[in-house]
């Protein structure tokens, strides 16, 4: 059974929000032409799954905060990745890539071995309390190889999540 969630995401200063799903596979709804629908307020969400249908889960959403990632992308550094905020917008490129059925969207993890590599190093830079034992925390350490290819990973992702999204109120 699929479930609807609140996708609350700031970019360009702006707050929005998807309609995220979760089930075998995650994504965000689109249209029947595959626009990623945005809203600019939690009660424009409420109302247009309302009027189709969708019951989406009453969770607070949780940030994804895509304007300390553009800010990165201008100036990037190995000495100011964000892991969490990274792995966030990575994860919801993903969905993206995945929703609006384009195989040239997913183009961002191109390089797919490589990819995997710098994402887990993402992942266990969260320092997840479930999977960090306690009084032990992981700090990654990158090279400026990896640095460029984030940089080109969170780039490509960033640019397809901007042309696949329409506000829709």
């Amino acid at each position: 059974m699929r479930l609807y969630y609140k996708c609350w995401y700031r970019l360009s200063y702006a707050d929005s929000y998807l309609i995220w799903y979760s089930n075998d596979t995650d994504g965000v709804f689109v249209d029947p032409n595959g626009i990623v629908l945005s809203f600019r307020s939690i009660d424009a969400v409420r109302i247009f799954a309302e009027e189709r249908g969708i019951a989406v889960e009453n969770e607070e959403p949780i940030l994804h905060n895509l304007d300390i990632v553009k800010r990165w992308l201008d100036k990037p550094k190995t000495s100011t990745v964000d892991c969490v905020e990274f792995l966030a917008a990575w994860n919801l490129f993903g969905d993206v890539a995945h929703s609006i059925n384009d195989n040239t969207a997913s183009v961002f993890l191109k390089n797919e071995k490589m990819g995997n590599k710098l994402y887990d190093k993402l992942f266990w830079g969260n320092n997840l309390p479930a999977m960090t034992p306690e009084g032990h925390s992981y700090i990654p350490l990158w090279t400026n190889v990896q640095i460029e290819l984030i940089q080109e990973i969170l780039t490509n992702g960033l640019n397809m999540f901007e042309k696949s999204i329409l506000v829709y109120s």
